[in-house]
């Protein structure tokens, strides 16, 4: 990670804290440093809304999280990740390291300007606390996006291969830092969070973190260290947040509705669905983007009124096949093994949605991810690029797995909230039929093995590309004869590439930090 020097923070906060067009609406002076940045109340609120602002970049969003599901085996979006060549002086993840450390060092800025503004310059104490309450989540929001993609979370305590923790604000004095271990890493993350959980409220509006998505993260880090003894406490912090979600957040209500055909800018028509009435609420999320009653936890995308560098992810790789452009099949790129996904009984109109047309280029339009493109790039290119880093399927989809491990035995139990989620995506008309989108999954004699092999493929099927959550599944879950799923979806990764090395460029600047285990030469 570069150097940053006392006299390059004024440029650091030019940059991350422009105007933005949705809720970034009160606009920072800073005249001199960032330790005379946070005057007055406007201030504080402004150096924590600038947080936000620093995430609305490429490598933190549209190269991350499609390069993680291609890790899984699901798509071929970079190849060295399908390919298990990436090394310490990678491309991507170079720059990945680097702009989710900026998204740190924003953080500890605000804190650091929320804790020197004196208590009387807030409105209460309370309003000081929730402030730094938001900072310190999206400070764990952070390192934990670095920790699962570059540590051995799923390590024993005493392993060093932990999070190179940024507590302060990045300078000549802090940059020589060693990693903490595995155990000191959660201990770390869960401290930011818990004063989340203590002093933010459940929910403001789906732009900014929340009591909610603290509660889930800490639950998900819970769920991904692999220790049972934790699985409990992850159920009961998913149990609360879905007793407890705000009127405004659930399930797609409406019907999203795709034309029959699309027609690109060179006049080409392509048929659309082979539904006789595409209507579905999952389509409704793709349309409404991140308005969606469904989001939790949502960025949009966007570059000054221009969303082409934010949106290179979601809308470059993800339309190549590997043959061509103009292909008519549904591809995108996406392996046999996820299209199989799509065609088992219970999920066999979902590809007609989860597909769909796209121009981004000029050579006619392709076939790709619906929920993370836009139609028509070419003609609109400010239509809505979102990041969903948190919705409300997900929790169903966690409820069902945490009690399918903590009781293996009662099937029924454990898959009714997957069923839940499933009767909460409308119907459609097929063949002038109206049938359920998403038909329930029937428990009655289906083993443990088979739900839980039903479940992982719905964390693709729903959240694939969303946030890494299909990656991590790849390595948790089992396939029927003891091997995990990575290891059919992607045989090119083990054990030292589940990980990503750390950037040799941060090795070389930071003597105290060690590389990844199998990456020291």
């Amino acid at each position: 990670m570069k150097k940053i020097i006392y006299s390059l923070f004024m440029v650091l906060f030019l940059f991350v804290f422009p105007s933005c067009e949705k809720f970034l609406d009160v606009e920072p002076k800073y005249d001199y440093s960032y330790d005379k940045a946070v005057t007055n109340y406007t201030n504080a609120k402004a150096v924590v809304n600038g947080i936000y602002k620093a995430t609305q970049q490429r490598w933190v969003n549209s190269e991350f999280y499609p390069g993680l599901t291609s890790m899984g085996g699901y798509h071929q979006y970079y190849t060295p990740n399908s390919n298990g060549t990436f090394n310490p002086d990678g491309y991507a993840q170079k720059n990945i390291w680097n702009y989710l450390y900026k998204v740190v060092n924003s953080a500890n800025i605000a804190i650091f300007g929320l804790n020197q503004l004196a208590d009387d310059k807030y409105p209460s104490v309370e309003a000081k606390k929730e402030l730094i309450a938001e900072a310190r989540l999206m400070r764990a929001w952070m390192h934990t996006q670095i920790f699962w993609a570059y540590n051995r979370y799923w390590d024993e305590d005493d392993s060093p291969y932990g999070l190179l923790y940024k507590g302060e604000v990045s300078s000549i004095d802090t940059e020589q830092q060693a990693r903490l271990t595995v155990g000191e890493s959660y201990t770390k993350l869960y401290e930011d969070i818990d004063y989340a959980i203590e002093n933010l409220p459940d929910f403001t509006d789906q732009f900014h973190a929340s009591g909610l998505l603290a509660k889930v993260l800490k639950a998900k880090l819970m769920l991904y260290r692999g220790k049972s003894t934790d699985y409990p406490a992850a159920l009961a912090l998913i149990d609360d947040v879905l007793q407890n979600l705000p009127g405004q957040v659930h399930m797609e209500t409406n019907e999203g509705v795709y034309p029959e055909v699309f027609e690109d800018t060179k006049g080409n028509t392509y048929n659309y669905t082979i539904i006789d009435d595409n209507k579905s609420r999952m389509g409704a999320l793709y349309e409404n983007s991140w308005d969606s009653s469904e989001n939790i936890f949502v960025s949009y995308l966007e570059d000054d009124g221009n969303r082409f560098s934010p949106t290179l992810g979601y809308g470059s790789y993800l339309l190549q096949d590997g043959t061509n452009y103009t292909s008519s099949n549904l591809t995108g790129g996406l392996y046999t093994l996820a299209l199989n996904m799509m065609n088992e009984e219970y999920n066999k109109y979902r590809k007609e949605v989860f597909m769909g047309w796209s121009e981004y280029y000029t050579y006619g339009a392709e076939w790709t991810v619906a929920k993370i493109t836009r139609g028509n790039y070419l003609n609109d290119r400010n239509q809505k690029w979102a990041t969903y880093y948190l919705r409300v399927p997900e929790l169903y989809l966690l409820q069902a797995e945490l009690r399918m491990r903590i009781n293996p035995s009662d099937i029924e139990n454990g898959m009714a909230p997957l069923n839940e989620m499933r009767q909460n995506r409308g119907m459609i008309m097929v063949n002038g039929v109206e049938t359920r989108f998403l038909p329930d999954i029937d428990t009655n004699g289906l083993s443990y093995q088979e739900a839980m092999d039903i479940l992982f493929k719905e964390y693709f099927l729903e959240l694939g590309f969303e946030n890494g959550s299909d990656y991590y599944a790849t390595w948790r879950f089992q396939m029927d004869d003891g091997r995990n799923w990575i290891e059919e979806l992607n045989p090119n990764l083990n054990d030292k590439l589940r990980c990503w090395p750390i950037p040799n460029d941060e090795i070389l600047a930071n003597l105290e930090c060690i590389q990844n285990l199998g990456w020291e030469d």
